[in-house]
């Protein structure tokens, strides 16, 4: 493992309290990767693939910055958003250096990527998911090839490609990765289960599509095991499917199955009745992400449908 340099980034002050953001840091030279976890302050999966990263960092070429909490006030309270001033960072970017407190950080944050050659954003699924790489579909045409690329060379289980003109997902316009891709910073994001649900095998698949995008870059040289490229990765569009009812809802599919238009994914109690009603899917795709055994409300979401481009 390569010797590691603690550093931070001042961000300010609320009250007495000093608010730096946490990185450690790498190598040297022009050439530059970040690597985020914590944007949203309840996701911890990151920081167990970043552990076992470090064990396989060596020899080094160029400088790899990875940031340990970038939202360091929500991190501590295991908070999704700022608790503060209640926003999410990630839909605040590139943020405002003369504004409120978390579009400062936010600014900070963009600012501190700004000439990566390339930035990994990792995040969490708060429902049963695979491993998923985000192509957030923006910026020029050879941002967008390059995105995929490195998509593609992570391996994930399955590509979420953002439609800007849903209704659900016209909000990541303002996501970290659509603003880098803006700014012609190839980027990708990938979701991964929750820390109490993730398993080692997970967690490896996520270290090791980290070490094949760094030897695909010229970051570190990898054994060739782990260099040998994939099959292309389905590209799928997500389809939230709400429910508009309360209740207990049971789920009986399992992620990245065949779901027919009608077919039974689940099943909801409502209450205080205990009437059992069936949850049908209203598309044909895969099933992507599904909510576990839980206490659900009106216009939560129960599950996502994916549908795929090819």
């Amino acid at each position: 493992m390569e010797k590691i340099k603690t550093k931070k980034l001042n961000i300010g002050q609320i009250g007495t309290l000093k608010i730096n953001v946490p990185f450690i840091s790498f190598g040297v030279g022009k050439k530059r990767m970040v690597i985020l976890c914590g944007i949203h302050g309840d996701e911890k999966s990151g920081l167990f693939v970043v552990h076992r990263l470090l064990k396989d960092l060596k020899d080094i070429e160029g400088k790899i910055d990875i940031i340990l909490a970038a939202n360091p006030l929500a991190q501590s309270l295991g908070m999704r958003v700022s608790p503060n001033d209640f926003h999410n960072l990630n839909r605040i970017f590139p943020g405002n250096k003369n504004t409120d407190f978390s579009r400062r950080l936010a600014n900070k944050i963009f600012n501190f990527c700004k000439g990566a050659d390339a930035v990994i954003d990792l995040h969490t699924f708060q429902d049963n998911a695979p491993i998923v790489a985000i192509f957030v579909n923006s910026g020029n045409e050879i941002i967008k090839k390059k995105c995929l690329e490195l998509i593609n060379v992570f391996n994930p289980q399955a590509i979420w490609k953002v439609n800007f003109e849903s209704a659900e997902e016209s909000k990541f316009s303002g996501a970290l990765g659509s603003v880098l891709a803006v700014h012609e910073i190839v980027n990708f994001a990938v979701e991964m289960p929750e820390v109490f649900s993730i398993n080692d095998e997970q967690l490896d698949q996520v270290k090791n599509g980290l070490l094949r995008v760094l030897g695909f870059l010229g970051f570190v040289k990898i054994s060739r095991n782990n260099s040998e490229r994939a099959l292309a990765v389905p590209i799928f569009q997500r389809i939230k499917v709400r429910t508009n009812e309360a209740g207990l809802f049971i789920p009986i599919k399992s992620i990245l199955k065949k779901i027919r238009k009608g077919e039974i994914v689940g099943r909801l109690v409502s209450l205080p009745d205990f009437k059992v009603k069936k949850v049908v899917s209203p598309c044909h795709g895969i099933l992507l992400i599904i909510k576990s055994r839980d206490l659900v409300a009106t216009g939560d979401v129960l599950f996502s449908i994916g549908q795929s481009e090819q």
